[in-house]
């Protein structure tokens, strides 16, 4: 397992009762609860799959009518079964690169209209598995993708905390090279502490 880890860093955050950390409570999730059901009202969007979901605390917010997680933390899943009784609303155990196009329609019985993935690319520890999500990502179909990450744009192409599960990258770069059926449509600002921002893709077959 590549990302052995970030298994480990996860399940010892879940059991001392960290959780997401603080970007998953007080006004940063309002903040990202807030941005995403924009998005989801501004474009009807119903069916989401979330690359990352943790224990549910945003998922169990999101105006949508179906929606499918993965999280590689049994933990976090555990947690977000316990908390979340929403019809249509499931999550599982996974790795984030085994999740091809044809498994996401199969675990949402449905294209997803949209793919989310917040605070989830600057945790991953192996570069390999970042390209593979990724890839996932933009090849799933979604007519839209919704990232909250951190754009780094420092001299240094790379730097890494790995005490804090912290992996700065060129993501920027790094995701033109996945997003060529995709167009960058919206940017958000920063909030509060946090130095990420939400990036929103459409595809290009459709009109914004």
């Amino acid at each position: 397992m590549r990302n052995k880890r970030d298994l480990e860093y996860w399940t010892v955050c879940y059991r001392i009762g960290i959780g997401a950390g603080p970007g998953s409570a007080g006004a940063l999730l309002k903040f990202k609860i807030n941005y995403l059901n924009t998005i989801f009202g501004k474009y009807n969007i119903n069916s989401i799959f979330d690359f990352g979901c943790g224990n549910g605390v945003v998922s169990a917010k999101l105006n949508c009518q179906s929606y499918f997680g993965v999280d590689i933390c049994p933990l976090a899943i555990e947690n977000f079964r316990l908390s979340i009784k929403k019809q249509n609303f499931q999550a599982e155990i996974g790795q984030f690169e085994d999740y091809s196009k044809e498994i996401i329609i199969s675990k949402l019985k449905t294209k997803p209209d949209c793919c989310i993935c917040l605070d989830v690319l600057y945790h991953i520890s192996d570069f390999e598995c970042l390209k593979k999500t990724l890839q996932n990502i933009f090849n799933c179909g979604a007519k839209f993708i919704v990232l909250y990450t951190i754009p780094w744009d420092f001299p240094r192409k790379e730097i890494a905390f790995p005490n804090v599960q912290m992996y700065y990258r060129d993501i920027l770069k790094i995701l033109s090279d996945y997003s060529n059926d995709y167009k960058l449509v919206r940017k958000s600002h920063k909030c509060i502490t946090s130095q990420a921002i939400f990036l929103t893709y459409i595809h290009r077959d459709l009109n914004e």
